[in-house]
């Protein structure tokens, strides 16, 4: 009978758009659950900021070690402080890219969540109250550079959230991302910084380096109804086969 009122669910769900449970609920729980069933224990944390995605996951939810990076001077120090209540949060003053050296980062007003090595473009339009007066000449390195010096322990899950220098940062970490159970990104439909890989191509690029596409979160859209950008979760192929296929699921 369950089974029946789910099938009737879907169905009015791809009919007339009906949503039976909150997007955005259902990202962080279909995440806590990879987490949970993938006994992940290496979380990397590349555009952190001050924290804000690893404080609504909370670090104790994770049974080894979290990785944070993030370059600028200012969020840099509020997510040292908050990393000091929590022993297992190690923090990194750095950028990642596909070159190592220094690089001028573009500084957004928004306490800097918004910073790019990537000229800001369509997100000038978007987001007309962020600013981008400042720059930054930020240490840069490739995630492969970084952890040939540092031994992972795995599974990893990977989370990139660098304003449409996302791919920049995926090529120089292609050697690492073999061994990524998941990887946890933001992404643009249209690129919002000069050279943004938009998210189905780089949905594409994913793939083409062994990624399943898990889910995502409910797009963000204007006042016009035109959707921006979104966090997506893809799953490496061979993570998904060995331990995700044998596992039961319940919601």
């Amino acid at each position: 009978m369950r089974k029946y009122i789910n099938r009737v669910f879907d169905s009015l769900e791809f009919r007339l758009g009906i949503v039976k449970m909150d997007p955005k609920t259902n990202f962080f729980k279909v995440r806590q659950r990879l987490i949970n069933n993938l006994r992940v224990v290496t979380v990397i944390d590349i555009g952190a900021n001050v924290g804000q995605w690893l404080k609504a996951m909370n670090p104790r939810s994770i049974d080894g070690s979290v990785w944070c990076f993030e370059p600028l001077e200012v969020p840099y120090k509020e997510l040292e402080k908050f990393a000091k209540s929590y022993p297992n949060v190690k923090v990194f003053k750095l950028a990642f890219s596909d070159f190592a050296g220094p690089a001028n980062m573009f500084v957004a007003s928004n306490g800097g969540a918004s910073s790019s090595l990537n000229a800001p473009t369509e997100h000038l339009r978007l987001h007309s109250t962020i600013e981008f007066s400042k720059s930054e000449t930020v240490k840069v390195s490739t995630i492969d550079e970084f952890f040939s010096k540092h031994e992972l322990s795995l599974p990893v899950y990977l989370k990139i959230d660098t304003q449409g220098h996302e791919w920049n940062v995926i090529k120089g970490g292609i050697k690492t991302l073999k061994s990524v159970a998941v990887v946890e990104l933001e992404s643009s439909m249209t690129a919002q910084y000069q050279g943004e890989k938009a998210h189905h191509d780089l949905m594409n690029e994913l793939m083409k380096l062994g990624f399943v596409y898990y889910t995502g979160s409910n797009p963000r859209v204007d006042k016009f109804g035109r959707q921006w950008d979104l966090n997506s979760i893809l799953v490496n192929k061979i993570y998904l086969e060995s331990n995700l296929g044998k596992t039961s699921w319940k919601y």
